[in-house]
């Protein structure tokens, strides 16, 4: 895998790889993601609940949980044997940020994605944490 993998020309920090979206014919579209606008409201609705333990909370965190589960068997998981436990935040197109600390993988999606929503995990482990936008 590590011939598809490149550190970025621009913007990229060093020790930061930049996978770009696979091409292999493959439509990035079998993952459903929500919407940003659907997630503000679906948070709102959370936050309303009172608690991430609501039923609501835990509808949402299930929702969150299998986007980015599927995000990350799609796209990362080939990654894996040779960026383990590094983390990876991925974008819904596929594009992929890699890093072996989570603030250096955070200072690139906010300057790379701007407001949208990505997963970020440890290559290998369950989703550490997801961020609505890379702002948040």
């Amino acid at each position: 895998m590590g011939g598809e993998t490149y550190q970025a020309a621009r913007g990229a920090r060093k020790g930061v790889l930049v996978v770009p979206p696979l091409r292999n014919g493959a439509p990035t579209s079998e993952i459903a993601v929500m919407h940003l606008e659907e997630r503000r409201v679906w948070w709102e609705r959370v936050k309303d609940s009172g608690s991430l333990n609501s039923s609501e909370g835990r509808a949402m965190r299930s929702a969150v949980r299998k986007e980015s589960d599927q995000l990350y068997e799609r796209f990362a998981k080939p990654y894996e044997e040779e960026h383990y436990g590094k983390f990876v935040a991925i974008h819904p197109c596929g594009e992929m940020i890699i890093a072996e600390k989570s603030y250096e993988v955070l200072e690139e999606i906010s300057g790379r994605w701007g407001d949208d929503w990505c997963a970020f995990r440890r290559m290998g482990n369950s989703p550490a944490l997801e961020w609505k936008s890379a702002k948040c």
